[in-house]
């Protein structure tokens, strides 16, 4: 879009502010230079600016006037800050016309009729504007709509009375309405005539199809006498909806699509109504208008930390790490129009988004985004923050890495395919893409084993062994929450043979079964086994039956809650028809979801970690002499173990029963004591403190 330099300092004051300035800064804040070049006719200097999707508020002369301030913190001039649309806060629908519609298009509308026209001169300094803007002038009604929707960024109609089937005479008594209609081929050209569209109609004359295209045969010329200035905002999603339905795209309802501002729609049509008149001494009649309710404006609540994590430290001249100041934060937030208020006790801001940028401002992090981007994301440093939090690794992550190594453990070759496949009309509750590129590709999949299939036949067909594979993706349905599943193929036609001279034997069915059964225990999985029923109206059994052999298929379940989590079987004999095998094939499919659900930790198991010494140990073999009701614990627990002690560990190696002399029943205890030290080698000294220990020992119990 162009600008003109001229136009731009009456707008915003931009006294102090060079051209170089001006563009490097824009450029920082994310607007596109295009060119810079003079316009000798209006000596003017022109800057083309390529503006974002996502920016269409500064998509007129105002909106980007409005841009300039708050990036310069420079003020507007002639109070190009629009109060009036606030409306005195009235949430409210006000009308004077005839309005009713199932469709609820229409947003905001005015209309107004000006009679007597006596000049269509245009003035030099609004051909001036135009040129600056590359829009070349016609007549003074043509080029003050086309200035009005150039500075402001509204829609603008003009429209001839005069060219109407209506007698002067009847002027007074016009009446002015819209109506849902099919006919509208006198103002566009389309194919489809079962869609109804909003109409606007004067007198019975339909001058306009709201928000997509105005009736051509109505332009003012330079002999129009009387007019009807009509002034409109629609509601983009209706716009976006009917243009489809239609198969039509125009200038109009790509302006409509990207939402006009409702903020300047009465500033710019009291600005088209005051030209009008006043260049073309016209007579201004009745107004006809009709608007919604305004929304209230967007208010949330920004913490100061978020902005601290999001664009992180500043520089500073002593080179020392920095974060903004609640101040600074707090001026650029009133540079914004956010209107914010600081909560101490929160360390946070209550803000209100201006009504220019509710559709541009929805989330706090957009807000964050703006803060960067006016103080100047140059200005921090460009290091990635210290991450202080280690990351958590989610279940289903844990389990599918878990399920994966297994199966790839046990000679599984894992593939991935697209996750979208051709519209085959025997399968259900698909979601189909509305644009997709190529015809195999139209429909999201709800199965994996579709393409495990295609992938088995795809070898067969190239004459290689039918590969052992499995797949961890995603499912899709219609009003169900995409799934992950695990699916797979066992089937080896070499698999065991019960001696060297005996022929190989294919895979059974139990011995496939047997090898999900060991991939559940490892999983630690509580499953149960149950009939496959083919006539379960269920979506997950009503697809899959058609891979099965109804008589050789099995469906898994979670014992608990008896919920079927998937499918084990061989494939039908169509399918070994299709594939060419003459030996059975056996296909899975699991619900990863589900599977998680008999997943049980066990709770048996209890680890002790000690650290472990790199230098090496001494040994000691002892022989005790204990009565028979001695408890050899207790004797484990007389060995000396001060913290200073070197044993690591004491071991019963042997023990017998023998009479002593007396006839009394006595055990002798054969113990191993290991000495060793954490962090040096034993020294003699070390060894002499041993040996006294095991002598202290003996003479205990063997005196």
């Amino acid at each position: 879009m162009k600008f003109s330099w001229k136009w731009l300092n009456q707008l915003v004051d931009l006294k102090d502010i060079k051209i170089s300035e001006f563009t490097n800064q824009l450029t920082l804040c994310g607007f596109e230079i295009e060119e810079i070049y003079k316009e000798d006719i209006i000596k003017d200097l022109i800057i083309d600016i390529d503006i974002t999707a996502n920016r269409q508020d500064t998509c007129s002369m105002i909106g980007f006037a409005r841009e300039i301030s708050t990036i310069f913190n420079v003020p507007l001039l002639n109070n190009t800050e629009n109060k009036a649309f606030y409306f005195n806060h009235k949430f409210i629908t006000i009308s004077n016309l005839d309005y009713s519609s199932s469709k609820n298009g229409l947003i905001d509308l005015k209309i107004n009729t000006i009679n007597n026209i006596k000049s269509n001169q245009t003035p030099k300094w609004l051909i001036n504007y135009l040129i600056a803007s590359s829009i070349e002038p016609k007549n003074c009604l043509e080029d003050i709509k086309n200035y009005i929707q150039y500075k402001w960024g509204q829609d603008l109609q003009i429209f001839d009375i005069s060219k109407m089937n209506i007698k002067s005479k009847d002027l007074k008594h016009s009446l002015i309405h819209t109506e849902l209609s099919y006919k509208m081929n006198n103002i566009i050209k389309t194919n489809v005539q079962n869609t109804p569209v909003e109409i606007l109609k004067y007198r019975d004359n339909s001058i306009s199809i709201m928000g997509i295209e105005t009736n051509k045969e109505f332009n003012c010329d330079k002999n129009t006498s009387n007019l009807l200035l009509c002034s409109s905002i629609c509601d983009p999603q209706y716009i976006i909806n009917t243009t489809n339905e239609l198969n039509i795209k125009t200038h109009l309802s790509q302006k409509h699509s990207k939402q006009i501002p409702r903020c300047d729609f009465f500033s710019a049509y009291n600005e088209a109504l005051l030209l009008i008149s006043y260049y073309t001494k016209g007579t201004i009649s009745k107004s006809y208008e009709y608007h919604l309710p305004y929304k209230k404006p967007l208010k949330f609540k920004l913490h100061k930390k978020h902005i601290y994590q999001t664009l992180g430290y500043i520089q500073s001249t002593d080179n020392h790490r920095q974060q903004l100041s609640t101040d600074n934060i707090h001026h650029i937030l009133e540079q914004l129009n956010f209107s914010p208020i600081y909560n101490r006790y929160e360390q946070s801001y209550d803000l209100v988004i201006p009504p220019n940028r509710d559709n541009d401002i929805q989330r706090p992090i957009d807000v964050i985004e703006e803060i960067g981007r006016i103080y100047g994301f140059e200005k921090f440093i460009g290091n990635i923050p210290d991450n202080t939090q280690i990351g958590k690794e989610s279940v289903i992550n844990k389990t599918i890495r878990k399920a994966r190594q297994i199966l790839r453990n046990n000679g599984l070759h894992e593939v991935i395919h697209y996750s979208l496949e051709d519209n085959d009309k025997q399968y259900f509750n698909k979601i189909l893409i509305y644009n997709p590129l190529q015809e195999d590709l139209s429909t999201l999949r709800t199965s994996l084993l579709h393409n495990i299939i295609n992938t088995i036949q795809y070898n067969t067909q190239q004459k290689n062994t039918i590969p052992e594979i499995f797949e961890i993706g995603k499912i899709f349905y219609k009003r169900i929450e995409e799934n992950t599943l695990l699916a797979g193929v066992l089937g080896n036609q070499e698999f065991s043979r019960l001696s060297w001279s005996d022929k190989t034997k294919h895979l059974t069915w139990f011995q496939a079964k047997g090898f999900l059964e060991a991939f559940f225990e490892k999983l630690n999985s509580n499953i149960s086994w149950g009939q496959f029923n083919s006539l379960n109206q269920s979506i997950f059994c009503k697809e899959r039956k058609l891979f099965f052999h109804p008589e050789r298929t099995a469906t898994i379940y979670n014992q608990e809650i008896k919920e079927n989590i998937g499918i084990f079987g061989e494939i039908n004999n169509n399918l070994k028809y299709l594939l060419n095998v003459k030996y059975p094939i056996y296909l899975f499919e699991i619900n990863i979801h589900q599977l998680i659900k008999t997943i049980h930790k066990p709770k048996h198991l209890k680890n002790v970690i000690q650290p472990y010494s790199l230098y090496p140990s001494v040994t000691r073999d002892v022989s005790l002499n204990i009565k028979d009701n001695t408890n050899i614990k207790s004797v484990i627990k007389d060995i000396p173990k001060n913290p200073h002690s070197l044993i690591e560990s004491i071991h019963i190696l042997n023990e017998y029963y023998y009479k002593d002399k007396t006839e009394q029943m006595m055990r002798n205890i054969s113990l191993r004591i290991t000495y060793r030290a954490q962090n040096r080698t034993l020294t003699s000294r070390d060894l002499k403190q041993i040996d006294n220990e095991i002598m202290h020992l003996l003479n205990t119990y063997n005196n």
